[in-house]
């Protein structure tokens, strides 16, 4: 009985452990804005970055490369400058072709490396002289509106754990 009570608070030590790790990497957030929101093939998009961490940010890059239906061009990897706390960029787009972008954020704090996921931006439809659109697919289109989930959640979750294996114990230590 002894044995199984220290597994069980040693395991609870190990998960608080963990949880105040994951709170570190889960304090920082990146909010990306890009104009315009649906760019045309060939021309400029600002892309602006608004990183909060509670680390010292010591490099910033923008993973970028242009894609079309099957077929992803070169990876471009350009730094990004901070300005007045914002991480700013006026990118070119190269590709006549390209239907889209998928893009990523990656940042150096004194911590280490994080990423943002990647997220693709479709370029503007246009029409042709046929009165139809270029790009008519809707299949092609991924939406990247998933939900990012509730940062701070998995302290609930401890919480919760903590509790259950009290309740636990307290129960055996009844019998």
């Amino acid at each position: 009985m002894k044995n199984y009570k220290k597994t069980i608070i040693y395991i609870t030590i190990v998960i608080t452990i963990l949880s105040f790790f994951m709170q570190n990497i889960t304090a920082q957030t990146v909010n990306v804005t890009i104009t315009p929101e649906e760019p045309e093939a060939l021309s400029k998009v600002t892309i602006n970055a608004n990183i909060t961490t509670d680390n010292i940010i010591q490099e910033v890059y923008l993973k970028i490369k242009e894609c079309k239906e099957g077929f992803c061009y070169f990876l471009e990897n350009e730094s990004i400058e901070e300005n007045n706390g914002l991480y700013s960029i006026d990118y070119q787009l190269a590709e006549a072709d390209a239907t889209y972008f998928t893009y990523w954020i990656n940042v150096k704090t004194d911590e280490g490396w994080f990423q943002t996921d990647e997220t693709d931006v479709y370029y503007k439809t246009t029409t042709n002289n046929n009165g139809n659109n270029d790009n008519t697919d809707p299949d092609t289109k991924k939406e990247n509106n998933e939900d990012k989930g509730i940062p701070g959640f998995e302290i609930i979750i401890f919480f919760v754990a903590i509790f259950i294996t009290f309740m636990f114990l307290y129960k055996k230590d009844k019998r």
